[in-house]
């Protein structure tokens, strides 16, 4: 791989604002969260996160490094690991009831919501959880089943990676499955940069 400049670098300043993650939310968080998944149970709270059922859909809230969450309706397993078999999450991490039987039903492609509609969907609900959208990065991807809307937010105007949030939306606007973190970033150090064209250089000699 040739790396080539199409045009001049931007300049940064020297040093950058550094953020970390805790592994509890703030107050009433998960009961918002639950609260917008139109989830009527209390949270359960446990030794390795919170948990939250409702009939045939929970939600669950693992006390883990940026309190990662996942909803979902008649889910099987917990997912599938990369090269097959089955996932088993490491300590402290919850899935939903690897018994539970997966739903064989379909969904005609003329009950899904439109893009747009899918977005505000996704932006509402996580409007509701507490999720700050200012500046941040949507992307609706469309599958056969439903449109699922992925919202990275953004930290002190930066752009994130790593901590989007997932929704998919299905039939008639129905939330079918959900993920994301409930941590709220808190400043950490600073560190200095070595410039953009210092990096550059280093990029270039990567192989």
């Amino acid at each position: 791989v040739t790396y080539r400049l199409e045009g001049p670098l931007p300049s940064l300043p020297d040093r950058a604002q550094a953020w970390k993650l805790g592994n509890t939310p703030e107050p009433d968080r998960v009961a918002a969260l639950a609260a917008a998944l139109g989830l009527t149970a209390k949270p359960k709270q446990e030794p390795t996160g919170w948990t939250v059922h409702d009939g045939r859909r929970a939600l669950v809230v693992n006390r883990a490094a940026g309190v990662p969450w996942t909803y979902g309706t008649d889910l099987g397993v917990c997912g599938t690991r990369v090269g097959g078999g089955p996932y088993h999450p490491g300590p402290g991490i919850q899935c939903l009831d690897p018994n539970a039987p997966v739903a064989g039903q379909r969904t005609a492609r003329s009950d899904l919501p439109s893009q747009a509609e899918a977005e505000r969907i996704a932006r509402d609900l996580a409007a509701r959880a507490g999720l700050d959208p200012t500046g941040a990065r949507v992307r609706v991807v469309d599958s056969w089943s439903a449109r699922t809307v992925t919202i990275a937010p953004a930290v002190a105007a930066t752009p994130t990676s790593g901590l989007s949030w997932t929704v998919a939306v299905g039939a008639k606007g129905a939330v079918q499955y959900a993920s994301g973190w409930l941590a709220t970033p808190q400043p950490a150090d600073t560190y200095p940069l070595i410039g953009v064209q210092a990096g550059f250089e280093q990029l270039r000699k990567v192989r």
